[in-house]
């Protein structure tokens, strides 16, 4: 049964893997700066992110839909 998965099903799958792991430490990482950042840290962090972010969509083309 499972030996006819075709190899789209499999990418998706790695795919969704490799998604949920970097959801988990992006969430991992959120509440250790929450529970330890300053204000002043925090600000810095969400700025650095919210740069990388853009940066990404930017590179790639990405439009919101």
């Amino acid at each position: 049964m499972f030996d006819r998965v075709s190899s789209r099903n499999r990418d998706l799958e790695s795919s969704c893997q490799c998604f949920t792991k970097v959801v988990k430490f992006v969430l991992i990482v959120d509440d250790v700066y929450d529970l330890y950042g300053s204000l002043e840290e925090l600000k810095q962090f969400t700025n650095a992110i919210e740069s990388l972010i853009f940066k990404w969509v930017v590179c790639k083309g990405i439009r919101a839909t």
